[in-house]
């Protein structure tokens, strides 16, 4: 019988990516899984996501609003194009948006 050390050994750099990849998602999961549950958080979420029209549907025009609007203390178009993306997919719901950020 071989031993944990010698089975270790044999793991291909591919095999020590895939388990630690996937030791991260678990984790992540363990410990945020249950955001999914939660409803849209009043301090950000109500400006970036629920009153922000620029993400709520996808056109040419919100893109090249969210990538040309500046805001020196905000600037994150590629947040508000996955947002974008989010409700376009699943609708105004939190459980994506959630999920999407885990």
């Amino acid at each position: 019988m071989r031993s944990v050390k010698h089975i270790i050994d044999d793991w291909s750099a591919k095999q020590w990516i895939i388990v630690s990849a996937l030791l991260l998602l678990i984790t992540g999961f363990v410990l945020y899984g249950r955001t999914l549950t939660y409803e849209f958080v009043e301090l950000d979420d109500a400006l970036l996501i629920l009153e922000n029209t620029a993400v709520q549907s996808v056109s040419w025009a919100n893109i090249k609003i969210i990538f040309t609007t500046y805001d020196p203390e905000l600037y994150i178009p590629l947040t508000f194009f996955s947002y974008q993306a989010d409700i376009l997919i699943g609708g105004l719901h939190p459980f994506l948006i959630h999920l999407h950020n885990l």
